[in-house]
């Protein structure tokens, strides 16, 4: 818990590109969470199977690929 806390207040005055970063591991993982790993949890069956839900998870390279682009167009480091 003390970490989650030191975690979130670090992010908060740290550059936005942070918490981009934060978010774009983040949202990927919900929909693997939300629509595969909590109803197997608790009703013992899945809404979509967990290689459609998975493909949300593809959503964290090109995330990161975004940070990392907007990052150098916000530096002007276009190449």
């Amino acid at each position: 818990m003390i970490i989650i806390i030191l975690g979130i207040s670090q992010v908060n005055y740290k550059k936005p590109h942070i918490k981009l970063l934060l978010w774009g591991f983040i949202l990927p993982f919900l929909p693997f969470l939300f629509l595969f790993v909590l109803p197997v949890l608790i009703f013992q069956e899945f809404i979509i199977s967990s290689t459609a839900s998975a493909l949300f998870l593809l959503l964290i390279p090109i995330g990161f690929i975004f940070a990392q682009l907007s990052e150098r167009l916000f530096d002007g480091l276009v190449y």
